[in-house]
């Protein structure tokens, strides 16, 4: 089974909670996702199946859209309203205030929170978190492509943000509190988009079948394709490098056999060579 299953991530579940169920219901055993959800979170999770797993770094790098509140006066432990309130004042912040510091946050070096899945020196934030341990985390850059607001009343903000890979929605309230002179906290969190992948198309998880299963081919489509012969298809079956005697681009393909089947997708491997990301062929 390869592919991409697109759920619509209900409250209260973790994304591994997904993962074990669909593993369950569909007995695969390569499975995973293309960017996680927070249990308070809600919205797109991209389930990776079998040869899509080897993609995830793709799928990781996309600009990802969210519908987020965000309430003002209120700073929690994980920055959300899941956490301990640990400290809040009564400034009330207006409509016009927001939009003039909205400009100031469309790049800018962000701090992952304490809260987060990131890895330091081989542990998650979170572990971390949890036994009341905080380190020190890099600031990165982070790009705020849109940022929609939808609606206001204080001190609840909606807005729709996209943003660049590793930008943390909850890390982004507490920043655009701080220009502000404020505190704040996320009080829900929704995933709506993923790349090209919209949680209009996705299902709950009760509802997901086998049909809703969106093939390998489907997924790679927009890359270039190239067509080997069956000397050369035979050798990818093991792993074999291409170059420019085969393609000529800085950027991944799909390659296909003979008989119009795609059986691997590359990508470059320094000069004019070519390197495998999975076969998809039989073994």
């Amino acid at each position: 089974m390869n592919g991409i299953f697109l759920i619509d991530k209900e409250v209260g579940m973790t994304s591994y909670d997904v993962i074990r169920e669909l593993k369950k219901k569909f007995h695969v055993k390569k499975i995973g996702h293309a960017g996680t959800l927070d249990p308070f979170a809600t919205g797109l999770l991209v389930i990776l199946l079998g040869h899509a797993t080897k993609l995830s770094s793709y799928f990781l790098t996309s600009e990802k859209s969210y519908k987020t509140t965000i309430e003002f006066g209120k700073k929690t432990t994980s920055y959300d309203h899941t956490g301990v309130v640990i400290e809040s004042n009564d400034k009330v912040i207006t409509l016009d205030d927001i939009k003039r510091v909205l400009p100031k946050m469309t790049h800018y070096q962000q701090e992952p929170p304490m809260v987060s899945a990131l890895k330091v020196n081989g542990k998650k934030l979170y572990e971390l978190a949890r036994q009341g341990i905080e380190i020190e985390r890099e600031k990165r850059d982070v790009h705020i492509h849109k940022q929609d607001i939808m609606s206001y009343k204080f001190p609840h903000l909606d807005i729709l943000l996209s943003v660049s890979k590793g930008t943390y929605i909850r890390s982004y309230a507490m920043d655009i509190a701080a220009q502000l002179n404020t505190v704040a906290m996320l009080k829900s969190l929704r995933r709506i988009q993923s790349g090209s992948f919209h949680v209009q198309n996705a299902k709950v998880l009760e509802d997901i079948s086998i049909e809703d299963l969106i093939p390998i081919e489907e997924i790679l489509d927009a890359y270039p394709k190239i067509q080997v012969s069956d000397y050369i298809a035979d050798k990818i079956k093991h792993g074999i490098l291409l170059d420019q005697r085969q393609y000529h681009m800085q950027e991944p393909f799909r390659v296909y056999n003979q008989s119009n089947q795609m059986i691997a997708f590359y990508e470059p491997k320094g000069q004019d060579q070519y390197k495998i990301v999975f076969y998809n062929g039989e073994s």
